[in-house]
């Protein structure tokens, strides 16, 4: 009998110690689960001088978090990460200096809007050395990309050419397409937009975007002296006067010129005109197209970095 209450005994507090354990698990998953959430428009962080002082760089961030499918979470201090839809790129937002015990969350969250085999992410350096830092298995570091930032806030004359500007007509669609086709296939290269699609439905796509570009009212060729097409790049005014310079090309037998230079110096003056802060976006990788853009009178700002996460490299 005394041997029956003493394995009745053990086995009790064998159960205690495994509850106990299952319980401390339980509220360590649930801690580093809480420890973020679903945020809406109208959370107070949106409002918070830290996410302020980024409204110029993360403009295209702005755009997301207002799209109806959006999909925000945040801790509500320190970092916000949203997409346009389970299936679209996430951009992910951190304060300066934000507490990088919060790096593990951030991992997490990866983790949860990695939908798709291959999927990219926009943060801001220091997010992503941390990240390297902490040997975060799914970054695949080939796909690194510097997306660099400027603001303009007043012109100075750029180098003359024979550029002048001008409207892109209809009949001319299907240049228009080729050019954003290569715009965009460059881009490609770091956010995987066409990855998924066959030919004939990039085809139609680029077609569609050059058709809805020429009937905007916003989108700009420079043409030579031959008339020839040289350069193209559009502009948007958001409704708090951001204007955006975007879709900057020029095929590569006319680089070198000051082509986009004058360009974007053309639209800048057109934005300015209109009492907006232009903005642009560059790539990090040309530093002499960013000095011709500097010597519009933009200013240099802050660095977002695009990588590529790979579900597969968590596969031994």
């Amino acid at each position: 009998m005394d041997k029956n209450n003493h394995i009745n005994d053990y086995w009790e507090k064998l159960g205690g110690w495994i509850r106990k354990w299952f319980e401390e698990k339980l509220n360590q998953v649930l801690s580093v689960q809480n420890s973020f959430k679903e945020i809406k428009l109208d959370d107070e962080l949106f409002q918070s001088e830290e996410y302020l002082k980024d409204k110029y760089l993360y403009y295209v961030f702005g755009k997301k978090i207002k799209h109806e499918n959006a999909k925000i979470m945040s801790d509500g201090e320190n970092y916000i990460i949203t997409n346009e839809g389970p299936d679209t790129n996430p951009w992910i937002w951190t304060k300066n200096n934000f507490d990088k015990s919060k790096l593990s969350d951030i991992e997490e969250l990866i983790r949860l809007y990695l939908v798709k085999d291959k999927m990219t992410f926009t943060c801001k350096k220091e997010l992503y050395d941390l990240l390297l830092k902490d040997n975060f298995e799914l970054i695949d570091k080939s796909t690194y990309f510097e997306l660099g930032f400027m603001k303009c806030e007043k012109l100075k004359e750029t180098k003359p050419n024979d550029g002048r500007l001008d409207k892109a007509k209809m009949e001319e669609k299907d240049l228009i397409a080729d050019y954003i086709y290569k715009f965009s296939d460059f881009q490609d290269d770091h956010v995987s937009h066409y990855s998924s699609k066959t030919p004939e439905q990039i085809k139609r796509e680029c077609l569609e975007a050059a058709e809805e570009e020429i009937n905007s009212g916003t989108f700009y060729v420079l043409r030579n002296s031959s008339d020839k097409i040289v350069s193209m790049a559009h502009y948007k005014i958001t409704p708090d006067w951001i204007g955006k310079v975007w879709l900057v090309y020029t095929p590569d037998e006319e680089r070198w010129k000051w082509y986009a230079a004058k360009l974007v110096h053309e639209l800048t003056k057109i934005l300015l005109e209109k009492w907006c802060t232009p903005l642009l976006y560059t790539d990090q990788n040309y530093p002499n197209s960013n000095k011709a853009y500097a010597n519009t009178w933009y200013e240099n700002g802050w660095t977002l970095v695009c990588f590529t996460c790979d579900k597969n490299k968590n596969v031994n």
